[in-house]
C-alpha cells in the first residue's frame, strides 16, 4: 500500500520558511520598539532628576548647565518619540506581511490536513474492501469442501 504523498509539500516547506523570516522580522522591530519604549522612560526619569537638580541650583551658571541639560533632554524626547512613531508604522506594516504569509501557509496546511483525511478514508475502505475479500475467499473455500 502506498503512503501518503503531499503533492504541495514543497510549497508547505517554502511557505513555512517565508513565515519563519516573517516572525523574525516582526520579533526584531516589537524589540526595537521596547528598545525606544525604555529610552522614553529613561530620558523621562533624568529629566525629573534635571527638574529636581535644577530646583537646588545655587548659582545662575549652574542653574543655566540644568537648563540647557533639561532642554537637551527635552530635544532627545521629540527625536525618540519620531523614531516610535516611525517603528509603529514599520511593526504595523511587518505585522500585516506577517499575517499575510501565516494566512497562505495556513490555506496550504489546511488542504494538507483535507488530503491526509482523503488518505485515510481510502485506506479505510481498502482494508474493508481487503477484510471482504478474505471473507469472501474463506467462505467460498468452506462451500468447496
Amino acid at each position: 500500500m502506498k503512503s501518503f504523498r503531499f503533492s504541495l509539500e514543497s510549497v508547505l516547506e517554502y511557505r513555512r520558511e517565508i513565515e519563519e523570516e516573517w516572525e523574525i522580522r516582526l520579533a526584531r522591530v516589537n524589540g526595537e520598539y521596547n528598545r525606544i519604549l525604555l529610552d522614553i522612560e529613561e530620558n523621562d526619569r533624568h529629566s525629573r532628576e534635571a527638574l529636581d537638580g535644577s530646583s537646588l541650583a545655587v548659582g545662575g551658571t549652574e542653574a543655566h548647565s540644568w537648563g540647557m541639560y533639561r532642554w537637551r533632554l527635552e530635544s532627545q524626547k521629540v527625536q525618540l518619540l519620531r523614531a516610535l512613531a516611525a517603528k509603529e508604522e514599520e511593526q504595523s506594516r511587518i505585522r500585516r506581511k506577517f499575517l499575510e504569509v501565516t494566512r497562505d501557509r495556513k490555506i496550504i496546511s489546511r488542504l494538507k490536513e483535507k488530503k491526509m483525511e482523503e488518505y485515510k478514508k481510502y485506506l479505510i475502505k481498502e482494508e474493508i474492501k481487503r477484510l471482504d475479500d478474505l471473507t469472501a475467499a474463506k467462505s467460498a473455500g468452506e462451500a468447496a469442501l
